[in-house]
């Protein structure tokens, strides 16, 4: 795709390769409020609660580990391999099940599909063309159940693309 190669950090680079600086970083935020306002959205749009997510861009997977807490079956996906790698290392620690993947939210196949899928903290501005965007919908769309929703945290609102 024209441009896609200026969307993602590579890997190695910057603070995606610091997972522990970048927990510490994001750490202000109240990630199960943030969930609760998630499933409540879901379970509107779906008539029921999500059994299954899908967390994009996840870094540390703060959303998903909080999600699987919930007895939700979440896919992690992201890029760096040190996030993928602390992710897999939480959820070990908290005794939750999450499945951890690498791998470009512009491109990936996962072997099934999900409920729920999430962008969340801004990720979408790692998606610097259009093309790279409409990659990320497309896909995302593939992985998606007949009656889908997803999320993008854009600033600080909440975007719905059902």
């Amino acid at each position: 795709m024209k441009g896609s190669a200026r969307a993602v950090p590579r890997q190695g680079s910057g603070v995606y390769e610091l997972a522990r600086a970048y927990e510490l970083a994001f750490s202000y935020r109240n990630v199960q409020q943030e969930v609760d306002a998630l499933i409540d959205w879901a379970t509107a749009c779906l008539g029921h609660a999500p059994w299954t997510a899908l967390e994009l861009a996840a870094g540390p997977a703060d959303h998903a580990l909080e999600m699987a807490r919930r007895s939700i079956e979440v896919t992690a996906l992201d890029l760096s391999s040190a996030m993928c790698s602390r992710a897999s290392e939480r959820a070990t620690e908290a005794g939750v099940p999450l499945r951890v993947v690498e791998g470009d939210m512009r491109s990936f196949a996962l072997g099934r599909q999900f409920e729920m899928a999430v962008v969340l903290i801004d990720s979408t501005a790692h998606l610097l063309t259009l093309d790279d965007f409409v990659a990320n919908l497309r896909v995302t769309g593939d992985h998606l159940l007949t009656q889908p929703v997803a999320a993008t945290k854009l600033d600080f609102s909440l975007v719905s693309v059902a």
